[in-house]
């Protein structure tokens, strides 16, 4: 079995890679509690009449869904009816809000409801965001996100909604078409290291990771691992709210014993607002030469940031 040298033993090591994960969530650009890779390529399933079901008609839960649904099936009309008159929003208005909030909204699968809290005429209903894409033959992938709380006011026997801040931020968000992302590593950053040699092999497994491009990075791990593009690729879309403030790693040094290189590599944030790196501490990675490649013996990186973006 192969070593895992990429989060090798030791506390202060694995603490680096927590900081590193901890550093991209705060610092990439976006609705952090929504996740990152926001275009949907297939239909997200909407909030169900069984469902709604599960609450009472009468119940702070139960409006929420109903107002959910509405969001998801662009119903703007029937949205309106969900907030308290006090906040003067305009079904106009909140078609804006919608229309703008697509790459946000869109992929939402219903969100899973944790808690209700209530008191009096107040509630709040506590729920955990998730992605969900249905799939023709009906099954449905959900990528859980962050919880958030909306609050509710019992008015004339109904439950509305206090606050459209939920909307209103993802309105003002720029969307993930337009998002810019961290650059890639270049060719010229891989051309500095010989053609054979593992710093080019690492390079070369990161670029295809910020492309997604899984197929051409299963190349590059040992068949011990047994890593498939399809695992992969799973794992690379909980990962690309991380990689999208990912900038392309530096190299710092290494170190050969035998088959085995261990490279010391500094990764950096990219600030979107001022074009800047922020360099994080280095971490170790193990590389094995095995059947004339540099191949890397653990996909613990990888696995570490598809966790934390998936609500792991």
């Amino acid at each position: 079995m192969a070593r895992r040298c990429a989060l090798p033993p030791g506390a202060p090591r694995l603490a680096a890679i927590l900081a590193l994960v901890l550093a991209v969530a705060l610092s990439t650009v976006g609705c952090g509690y929504l996740g990152g890779d926001t275009r949907p390529r297939k239909r997200a399933p909407v909030v169900t009449q069984r469902m709604l079901d599960r609450y009472p008609e009468s119940s702070p839960a139960h409006a929420f869904l109903e107002w959910f649904q509405a969001l998801q099936k662009h119903e703007v009309r029937r949205m309106a009816r969900y907030y308290v008159p006090s906040l003067g929003l305009t079904v106009a208005e909140l078609r804006q809000k919608r229309k703008a909030g697509a790459y946000a909204v869109d992929p939402l699968a219903p969100p899973f409801i944790r808690g209700v809290a209530k008191r009096g005429s107040r509630a709040a209903v506590i729920v955990r965001f998730r992605t969900g894409w249905l799939a023709p033959n009906g099954r449905v992938d959900y990528v859980n996100k962050n919880v958030s709380r909306f609050d509710l006011r019992r008015e004339h026997g109904r439950w509305l909604l206090a606050s459209d801040s939920f909307l209103d931020l993802v309105a003002r968000e720029p969307s993930a078409a337009t998002t810019p992302h961290a650059p890639l590593v270049s060719r010229r950053q891989i051309a500095r290291y010989p053609a054979n040699g593992p710093e080019r092999a690492f390079l070369e497994w990161f670029q295809a990771l910020q492309k997604s491009r899984t197929a051409v990075a299963s190349r590059y791990y040992a068949p011990a691992l047994r890593l498939t593009p399809a695992k992969l690729r799973t794992q690379r879309r909980d990962a690309a709210y991380a990689f999208q403030g990912l900038g392309p790693p530096r190299i710092v040094g290494s170190s050969r014993n035998g088959p085995v290189v261990t490279i010391s590599v500094a990764m950096r944030n990219y600030s979107v607002g001022n074009g800047a790196f922020k360099e994080r501490d280095p971490i170790p990675f193990e590389l094995r030469r095995e059947g004339g490649r540099w191949l890397l013996t653990s996909n613990g990186l990888l696995e570490l940031l598809a966790s934390r973006g998936s609500g792991g």
